[in-house]
């Protein structure tokens, strides 16, 4: 899934009005599980990979894909309560 998408769901499922707390949790909750892609980003840029090459080679190494499950299962498995 990707960011904008986790951002309409939680938008969707808690911002309330006069709920405050339940809005920053749900916002939270919206970037945490790409909270990976973005640091590996930042990561793969300063190590002298070319945008295309980042998304097109660097995301599929092992090392992030595995940050990638292990962050979406936490968050999958927070949501469901």
């Amino acid at each position: 899934m990707f960011t904008q998408t986790h951002l309409l769901i939680s938008a969707t499922l808690w911002a309330r009005p006069g709920a405050r707390i339940a809005t920053i949790a749900g916002f939270a909750g919206t970037l945490f599980p790409d909270s990976d892609v973005w640091v590996m980003f930042f990561v793969e840029r300063l190590n002298g990979s070319k945008g295309c090459e980042v998304f097109h080679y660097r995301y599929w190494e092992e090392l992030w894909v595995t940050l990638q499950s292990v962050l979406n299962t936490i968050h999958t498995r927070a949501s469901i309560g």
